[in-house]
């Protein structure tokens, strides 16, 4: 399995407002074919997702959000195994971060904070609902 990236992202301070630069590099842009703002209300875990043939490219913009991934497969009804190594990635405004999430990774979000998140996924294939 490839691992998980964590891009620091560049803010630019202008004033009493900052500008993040989630990335400027050529051969990323180009990869992106679409891209999803989702929503995660305070408190809550989204349920956990699996892309087989498609790289997530994960930015945090206004939440606590904790990043949950797991080495091992899942069973069908979405249980964790106990014999699973859960990587856990803090992700907030401060620790300004684009997070690669490699093909074939189980992973999910928790919002750990007081207010509706928001993360920014761009992914290198058009989605397929199943």
């Amino acid at each position: 399995m490839d691992k998980i990236k964590k891009t620091k992202v560049s803010i630019i301070s202008n004033g009493k407002e900052n500008i993040y630069k989630v990335s400027d590099n050529p051969l990323f842009l180009r990869k992106i074919k679409e891209i999803y703002i989702s929503e995660i209300k305070p408190k809550s875990q989204k349920k956990w997702k699996f892309s087989r043939d498609t790289q997530q490219n994960i930015y945090i913009f206004n939440a606590r959000i904790i990043l949950l991934t797991i080495e091992n497969k899942i069973n069908k009804i979405n249980k964790i195994n106990k014999n699973n190594k859960i990587n856990k990635i803090k992700l907030n405004k401060k620790s300004s971060y684009l997070v690669q999430i490699p093909k074939k990774t189980h992973y999910t979000f928790k919002n750990i904070g007081s207010k509706k998140g928001f993360i920014l996924n761009m992914l290198d294939k058009k989605f397929k609902k199943n």
